[in-house]
C-alpha cells in the first residue's frame, strides 16, 4: 500500500467517524428513537416521503438529461436515472476528492469515448445550477415564513439562526447578480481595465486557481447560446429541493408533528442542504442531521422526539436511495467492475486537474 493510498484510507474513515459521531450526538441530544418512529408512525405519509424522494431523483437525472442534450450528448431519462442513482451511491461511502460525480463522469464516459471534458463541463454547470436552486427555493421558503421573520431576527437566541436565513438569501440574490454580469460578460470583457486587471490576476494568482476559474468561464459560455436550456434547469432544481422539503413535510407528518408548517420545514430543508454540500461526511450525513435538528429544536417542534427523528429518517431515505444505486451498479453489466471504475476516477481526477486547455463555446454549438 503506498503513503497516498494509506493517507486517502485514513481521510475516508476520518469522514465516516465523523458522520457516525454526528448521528449519536444528534440521538443523544434529542432522544430520538428511529425504530419507534418508523413502528409507530404513520404509513401513507412514510411512503409519500420515500416516492417524494425518488421523484427528485427523477428530476435530477431530467435536469442532466437537459444540460447534456445541449453537448450534443443523449441519453435515455431511464440510463441518466441509473447513472445519478449510481453517482449518489459512491458518494456516500466515498467523501473526499474521489466523488460520485467523477465516477459518474467514468462511467458515463464508456458511452462517449473522448468526450470526457464536455461531461465534466456539464456535470459543472449542473453543480452550480443545484446550488442555485437550493438558493431560490430557500427564498420560496422564507416568503412562505414571512409572517415568523421579525419574531427570529428580534430574538437574540436565533440570531444565528436569523443569520443563515439571511445568508441563504443573499446567496439568491447574489446568484441573480453573477447570472446577470455572466450574461453581459462579452460586452464588459472588452473593456480596457478589465482586461489589464485580468492580466495582472493571472500573474499573481496561483495557476491552479486561475485554471479552475477558466473552467468555470468555459462551462457556462458554452450555454450562453442556450438560454432555454439553463431555465428549464434552474425551473427543475427549484421543484427539486422543494419536494426534498415536500418529503421532510412528509416525515414530520407521518410521525405526528403538529407545530410547524409547510414553510418552516422548507427553510429547515433548505439550510441543513447547504451545510450538507460541505464535503465533511460522506453525502452530507450526520452533519445535515444535526443542524436539522437544531432548526426543528428552534421552531418547537413537538412532540420534541421528532426533533431528531425526522433528520435521522430522512437520512435512512437518502442511503435507501443510494443503496438503489448500489444495485443498478451490481445489475448493470456494462459498467466496469467497481475497483476499474475507480481508476478510471482517480485517473479522470487527476487529468483534469493538470488540465489547462479547454474547448471554446464556438466548438460546442
Amino acid at each position: 500500500m503506498t503513503r497516498k493510498t494509506a493517507i486517502s484510507i485514513a481521510f475516508r474513515l476520518l469522514f465516516l467517524l465523523l458522520a457516525a459521531g454526528l448521528l449519536c450526538y444528534t440521538i443523544r441530544h434529542t432522544d430520538a428513537d428511529v425504530l419507534a418512529a418508523l413502528r409507530d408512525g404513520a404509513r401513507l405519509p412514510l411512503v409519500s416521503a420515500l416516492a417524494l424522494y425518488g421523484l427528485a431523483q427523477i428530476l435530477g437525472a431530467w435536469r442532466w438529461q437537459t444540460l447534456l442534450a445541449v453537448q450534443g450528448l443523449h441519453l435515455t431519462l431511464w440510463t441518466a436515472l441509473r447513472l445519478t442513482l449510481v453517482g449518489n451511491f459512491f458518494s456516500l461511502i466515498i467523501p473526499g476528492s474521489v466523488t460520485g460525480d467523477i465516477l459518474k463522469i467514468a462511467i458515463a464516459s464508456q458511452r462517449y469515448p473522448g468526450k470526457v471534458t464536455e461531461l465534466t463541463l456539464v456535470d459543472l454547470v449542473d453543480r452550480i445550477i443545484g446550488l442555485a436552486g437550493i438558493f431560490f427555493a430557500a427564498a420560496v421558503a422564507t416568503m412562505l415564513c414571512a409572517n415568523l421573520l421579525p419574531g427570529i431576527f428580534a430574538a437574540k437566541q436565533s440570531w444565528i439562526v436569523a443569520l443563515a436565513i439571511l445568508a441563504i438569501n443573499l446567496g439568491c440574490l447574489g446568484t441573480i447578480l453573477l447570472y446577470l454580469l455572466w450574461l453581459t460578460q462579452p460586452r464588459w470583457t472588452t473593456w480596457n481595465w478589465v482586461q489589464r486587471l485580468q492580466l495582472a490576476l493571472k500573474r499573481i494568482l496561483p495557476k491552479a486557481i486561475t485554471r479552475i476559474a477558466r473552467r468555470m468561464n468555459d462551462a457556462l459560455g458554452l450555454y450562453r447560446k442556450h438560454q432555454r436550456a439553463l431555465l428549464t434547469a434552474m425551473i427543475i432544481s427549484v421543484v427539486i429541493h422543494l419536494t426534498v422539503s415536500s418529503t421532510v413535510f412528509c416525515l414530520g407528518r407521518a410521525l405526528h408533528e403538529n407545530q410547524m408548517r409547510f414553510g418552516q420545514y422548507a427553510l429547515t430543508t433548505q439550510l441543513a442542504n447547504v451545510t450538507g454540500i460541505l464535503p465533511i461526511t460522506p453525502g452530507g450525513i450526520g452533519l445535515r442531521d444535526a443542524v436539522s435538528a437544531q432548526l426543528f429544536e428552534h421552531f418547537h417542534a413537538e412532540p420534541a422526539s421528532v426533533r431528531g427523528d425526522i433528520p435521522l429518517l430522512n437520512s435512512l431515505i437518502i442511503v435507501f436511495w443510494g443503496l438503489a444505486g448500489a444495485l443498478i451498479y451490481a445489475c448493470s453489466p456494462s459498467f466496469k467492475n467497481p475497483a476499474q471504475t475507480c481508476a478510471d476516477a482517480e485517473q479522470l481526477a487527476q487529468a483534469h486537474m493538470d488540465s489547462a486547455t479547454l474547448p471554446s463555446e464556438h466548438h460546442n454549438t
